[in-house]
């Protein structure tokens, strides 16, 4: 697991049905649910190319498909959610 001190904590509101979803899958996967939300938030940012993906010349021996990927990727559209009962705004 990961050490809660390494790093400050932040006020962030969640919706009730992701919480819970990053709790469930946490205790499936034998993880960290905080460790789930950050890599999700580090995944949506790379993905939306506000991370770079490191050149081939700086990584250490990538994959080939890994290397031939894009260094700034298109945004990624959200994706329709599955129909569930409509959850309260989460207001900071």
């Amino acid at each position: 697991m990961i050490d809660q001190n390494s790093r400050p904590a932040r006020k962030v509101g969640i919706a009730d049905h992701l919480w819970e979803t990053y709790e469930e899958m946490a205790r499936q996967m034998g993880s960290d649910r905080d460790a789930l939300i950050n890599q999700a938030l580090f995944m949506f940012a790379r993905l939306n190319g506000f991370i770079e993906v490191k050149g081939r010349a700086d990584a250490p021996a990538a994959a080939p498909a890994l290397a031939a990927a894009p260094a700034r990727p298109a945004p990624v559209a959200a994706a329709a959610a599955p129909a569930r009962a409509a959850a309260p705004p989460v207001l900071a």
